[in-house]
Parts: structure tokens; sequence; C-alpha cells
């Protein structure tokens, strides 16, 4: 059964089986808000009933942070709970 997942170009679908367990680790930290809550819903929706999506996410009391934008020059989106 595919879901109404497609490609975000736009070009051809990407059938997708409902999933238990749906996951981003870090993708979150390089886009704003509006962005991160539909890649959350469409995660959401790509789960199966009661299955779960995992977001991982750097949070904003990260101790590396003034390292990772002043030396490396790797600006992230920090959040919190709040966000």
């Amino acid at each position: 059964m595919a879901t109404r997942s497609t490609s975000r170009t736009g070009r051809q679908p990407l059938p997708l089986v409902p999933q238990d367990l749906v996951y981003s680790l870090d993708l979150v930290d390089y886009l704003d808000d509006e962005i991160a809550v539909k890649l959350l819903d469409w995660n959401l929706y790509d789960a199966k009933a009661g299955g779960r999506a995992i977001i991982g996410a750097m949070h904003a009391s990260n101790p590396s942070r003034a390292v990772m934008d002043h030396l490396l020059d790797w600006r992230l989106i920090h959040r919190d709970e709040t966000r």
C-alpha cells in the first residue's frame, strides 16, 4: 500500500508503506521552523497508526555552539523544548 508521499522535487511519486518508526537526525538543524514542522507532519503521515516519529536536533544549550559557529563556521538552528 503506497502513501500519498511524493519526492520534494514534485517529479515522481515516492511509494512508501506506513512505517512503525520514521526518524530524522540533525536535518531540522538546517531548516526554519515552518519547514521543520512540514517535515514532522510528513513523517507522521507516513507512520503506521500508533507509530512514532523521532526528530533529532541540536539543543539551544549546546556547549559547543560557539566553537561550531565561530571557528568552524558551522551555523545551525538550535532549538529547545519550546521550539
